[in-house]
C-alpha cells in the first residue's frame, strides 16, 4: 500500500507538470474545441454483468476533427476532491477501470455537431468487490497519423464503479471536525465573516464513499441559529479509497459576539452508519472590544473623579450656607 502511494504520488506530480490543462478540462467539461457531457457516471455493476454509458462529445469549432478516447487513471485532491489525471505511466492500479473497458475507436465530428460515444463497462466473473474508478479523456488527433494534435484540446469524463460482493469493505472515519477560515482551523474569531465548518473524512476501505449529513449551529443560549447540509451536491462528492477529503461548509448566520457550538451528524454506506462530533468557538468583533474598553475607561475615570466632584460640590454648598448666615 505504501509503495502504491509513492508511485501514485510521483505519477500525480508528472500529471500536474505535463497536463494541468487536462485536469481543468475534467472539471469544466470544455477543452480547446471540445465539449463533453455528462462529466461523471456512478455505476453499480455485479460481477459477470455489463453496462453501457453514453458520453456526448461536441466539436465546438467550425472544422471537422477526429478524436480518440483514452483510458486514464486519476487521483483526487485530498482537500476538495478535485480530480487530477495521471496521463503518464502504464503501471497497473488495482482500483483502475482499465481492466473493464476495451479500447475506444477513433471517431470524427463535423464542426458544430455532437456525437454520442458509447462505452461498455464489463465486470468479469470473480472480480473482487470494491470500488474502481478512472477517466476517459477525449482529445483531438491527426486523422492520418493518429497522434495527438494538442493535449490542451481535451476533456475528461469520470467513471466510478462499485462492484458488490465478497471483498468490498466500507470504512469511513471522521478524522477531524473544526471551524476555521481559509482552510485553517481556529477557535476565536474577530469577525463573523468567512467562517467555515471543516469536516475531514478518511476512507480506510476499498470503495469510494459519498458521506452525507448536517451541521447544526447553536448560540450560547442553546438556540439553533443555522442548519447546513454537508455534501449536498448532485451528484455528491466521493472520498476515494486510501485517501481523505475535507468538506468546507460556510457558516453565514453567526453573530458579532458570543459563544457558539457546531454539531455535525454524518452518515455513510449502504447501512447508514452514523458519526457525530461537535466543536465550540467564539466570536468577538474589534468594535465591541473598543466599545468595552471605552466603557471600562469611563467607569474607572468616573470612579476617580466622582468623589472629587462630590467633595468640591459639598464644600461649595457649605460655604454658601455659611455666607447666608453671616
Amino acid at each position: 500500500m505504501f509503495k502504491r502511494g509513492i508511485s501514485s504520488l510521483l505519477a500525480l506530480v508528472a500529471a500536474v507538470l505535463l497536463a494541468g490543462s487536462a485536469a481543468f478540462a475534467a472539471q469544466s467539461g470544455t477543452g480547446n474545441g471540445i465539449k463533453l457531457s455528462p462529466l461523471r457516471f456512478d455505476l453499480t455493476i455485479d460481477p459477470g454483468k455489463s453496462q453501457t454509458v453514453k458520453f456526448n462529445v461536441e466539436n465546438i469549432t467550425k472544422n471537422t476533427a477526429t478524436y480518440k478516447g483514452v483510458l486514464t487513471d486519476f487521483l483526487a485532491n485530498n482537500q476538495n476532491g478535485t480530480p487530477q489525471l495521471i496521463v503518464t505511466g502504464s503501471k497497473f492500479d488495482p482500483f483502475s477501470i482499465k481492466q473493464f473497458i476495451a479500447n475506444i475507436p477513433n471517431f470524427t465530428i463535423k464542426g458544430g455537431q455532437t456525437v454520442p460515444v458509447n462505452v461498455k463497462v464489463s465486470i468479469p466473473k470473480g472480480t473482487a468487490g470494491g470500488g474502481y474508478f478512472g477517466a476517459i479523456r477525449f482529445l483531438s488527433v491527426n486523422p492520418s497519423t493518429g497522434k495527438t494534435v494538442n493535449i490542451s484540446a481535451s476533456v475528461a469524463g469520470l467513471i466510478l464503479i462499485t462492484v458488490p460482493g465478497p471483498g468490498m469493505h466500507e470504512s469511513l472515519a471522521l478524522s477531524s471536525f473544526n471551524v476555521g477560515t481559509n482552510g485553517k482551523s481556529q477557535r476565536l474569531f474577530y469577525t463573523n465573516k468567512g467562517i467555515d465548518a471543516l469536516v475531514r473524512f478518511d476512507n480506510n476501505g476499498n470503495v469510494q464513499i459519498p458521506p452525507y449529513g448536517k451541521i447544526i449551529v447553536q448560540d450560547m443560549s442553546g438556540k439553533t441559529i443555522e442548519t447546513k447540509t454537508v455534501n449536498g451536491s448532485n451528484p455528491p462528492g466521493n472520498v476515494l479509497p486510501e485517501s481523505y477529503r475535507t468538506f468546507s461548509v460556510p457558516l453565514s448566520n453567526i453573530g458579532a459576539i458570543g459563544k457558539y457550538t457546531a454539531t455535525g451528524n454524518f452518515g455513510y454506506g449502504n447501512n447508514g452508519k452514523l458519526i457525530s462530533a461537535s466543536v465550540t468557538f467564539y466570536v468577538i468583533e474589534p468594535w465591541i472590544i473598543i466599545l468595552a474598553i471605552v466603557i471600562i475607561a469611563l467607569i474607572i475615570t468616573g470612579a476617580f473623579l466622582m468623589p472629587r466632584i462630590f467633595r468640591a460640590w459639598y464644600k461649595r454648598s457649605i460655604r454658601k450656607a455659611q455666607t447666608k448666615k453671616l
